[in-house]
């Protein structure tokens, strides 16, 4: 005689800290076909990102700058301090990464921004130091 068992599956176990998480996830995300809305400072950082691609980098600072009024963002003032480096004001892009640094303490691109910027100016972006750590992930 042959035995059969039928057991059911196991199922991992969540804690409600996860299932939490994992529901936050899905309201941010959403379940169904239709595209999650673009806050306005993020279209306003996209919209900056297209005006840099296409070399007007005053025009990307004015919208890096409505981007971080409607709501501060690393990433904002992060491109922000790297325009104003290159257009040669360096007091602003430090303090971008000061308001920046005060968002996400501890992040490597914005330390290491910000540890170019106190370097003289020949000096900066060289050797392993010419991009930021992320460019290595």
């Amino acid at each position: 005689m042959i035995r059969l068992s039928c057991t059911a599956p196991r199922l991992p176990r969540f804690s409600t800290r996860s299932l939490a998480l994992i529901a936050a996830l899905l309201a941010c995300v959403g379940c169904g076909g239709e595209q999650a809305p673009v806050s306005n400072a993020n279209q306003l950082y996209i919209d900056a990102q297209a005006q840099l691609t296409a070399g007007n980098r005053e025009e990307a600072i004015k919208l890096l700058t409505a981007s971080i009024d409607a709501e501060p963002m690393t990433w904002s003032l992060f491109e922000r301090a790297k325009l104003h480096e290159q257009l040669g004001n360096d007091q602003a892009a430090l303090d971008d990464c000061k308001a920046a640094l005060a968002i996400e303490p501890g992040d490597r691109d914005l330390e290491w921004l910000q540890s170019e910027l106190k370097k003289p100016k020949a000096q900066r972006f060289k050797g392993s130091f010419a991009k930021p750590p992320s460019h290595n992930r």
